[in-house]
C-alpha cells in the first residue's frame, strides 16, 4: 500500500474519544475486512478495506479520522499467475500515526483476532 511522502504531514487532528458501540463497530470492522500490519522497519499500517466507498465514508465519520485510498483497481491481477481480477474497486481507509496512538488503546479490548497484534502496535507507538 502506497501512501506518498506527505501520509503524516501536517496532522493536527486526533481521533475523539469514541463511544462504547463504535468501538466495538470499528474493532470488528479490522478484525474482519482491515489489516494491522507491522513492518521489520517499524513501520505501522493500520485500516479497513472495502469496494464500498461510501461505506468507508461512514466508518471514517464515526472514527472522525483517516484517509481513503483507491488500493485495487476493477480488472487488477492477483493471485497466482494473475489468474483472478478485482470484479470492482477496492478502497481502503487508513489512519494516520498520531491517529493510531488514539485509536488503537480505544478498541484494542473489543479485538478479537488481531489484538496481540494491537498491543504489540501500541507499544511501538508509545
Amino acid at each position: 500500500m502506497k501512501h506518498g511522502p506527505n501520509f503524516d504531514k501536517g496532522i493536527n487532528s486526533e481521533i475523539s474519544k469514541l463511544r462504547i458501540e463504535d468501538r466495538s463497530y470499528i474493532a470488528g470492522l479490522i478484525d474482519t475486512d482491515g489489516f494491522i500490519v507491522i513492518r521489520k522497519t517499524k513501520q505501522i499500517a493500520i485500516g479497513i478495506s472495502n469496494s464500498n466507498k461510501e461505506f468507508l465514508e461512514h466508518v471514517q465519520k464515526i472514527a472522525s479520522g483517516g484517509k481513503i485510498y483507491k488500493t485495487c483497481k476493477k480488472g487488477d491481477k492477483t493471485g497466482e499467475k494473475g489468474k483472478y481480477k478485482f470484479n470492482k474497486d477496492v478502497h481502503s481507509l487508513c489512519f494516520r500515526k498520531k491517529e493510531m496512538v488514539d485509536l488503537l488503546p480505544q478498541i484494542k479490548d473489543y479485538l478479537f483476532i488481531k489484538k496481540d497484534k494491537a498491543i504489540e502496535a501500541i507499544k511501538l507507538l508509545s
